[in-house]
């Protein structure tokens, strides 16, 4: 009886554990990619193959830096991506899909506009 009681509270507490929410990121770019996960200051780089995923180190919150040198903090339980060597947030628990904001990423392949043209200005091409 005893066996079947420890048991049944092992199956218990099986169900009801969820398992640790961990960063999640994602290379959907072609090539492959090597980020720099700093925490506490210190960085560890670690390259990711394409359509592969890694789950750096991160538990208590981190700072991915890109090969552009972009930075983004993050809290240790997002999912996110690379494409076109931007990270996207493709989850952030806690955050309802409703407030991501809605923002446009330019093309790569497109010159950036000059940004000391006066709006009413054309743009350099």
């Amino acid at each position: 009886m005893r066996v079947v009681n420890v048991f049944g509270l092992g199956l218990v507490a099986a169900v009801f554990t969820s398992p640790a929410a961990a960063l999640t990121i994602t290379n959907n770019d072609p090539d492959a990619v090597t980020i720099n996960v700093i925490v506490d200051s210190k960085g560890t780089e670690q390259s990711i193959e394409p359509g592969a995923s890694v789950e750096p180190a991160c538990e208590k919150g981190c700072v991915i830096e890109l090969e552009s040198g972009e930075q983004y903090e993050m809290a240790g339980d997002e999912q996110a991506s690379i494409e076109a060597g931007i990270l996207f947030f493709d989850e952030v628990p806690g955050v309802p899909e409703e407030e991501y904001p809605d923002v446009d990423v330019p093309d790569p392949d497109q010159p950036m506009p000059d940004s000391d043209a006066p709006a009413d200005e054309p743009q350099d091409e």
